[in-house]
């Protein structure tokens, strides 16, 4: 890490530290400003959103067949995201 200042779109560096990379990971965001995403990271948000809600209502109303469900969904997660 190098001691910098920013000003407006510029750095300005404490000593010369002659060529100096920078590295920025930023975001891709909408006009709204919320983050735009793939259909595979779409798709692998609502698999998740499913799977813990269909764990939910199994666990509370002890019905097997939705936590069967939900096992499913929680595998089919599983997958997307390798």
């Amino acid at each position: 890490m190098l001691s910098y200042n920013q000003v407006g779109n510029t750095l300005y560096f404490s000593r010369n530290y002659g060529t100096v990379n920078i590295l920025y990971k930023g975001l891709l965001v909408d006009d709204e400003g919320l983050p735009q995403l793939t259909d595979k990271e779409a798709l692998a948000i609502a698999t998740y959103l499913a799977y813990v809600t269909k764990y939910k209502e199994g666990l509370q109303t002890n019905n097997g067949a939705l936590l069967q469900q939900a096992q499913l969904l929680e595998a089919k997660w599983l997958k997307q995201c390798d």
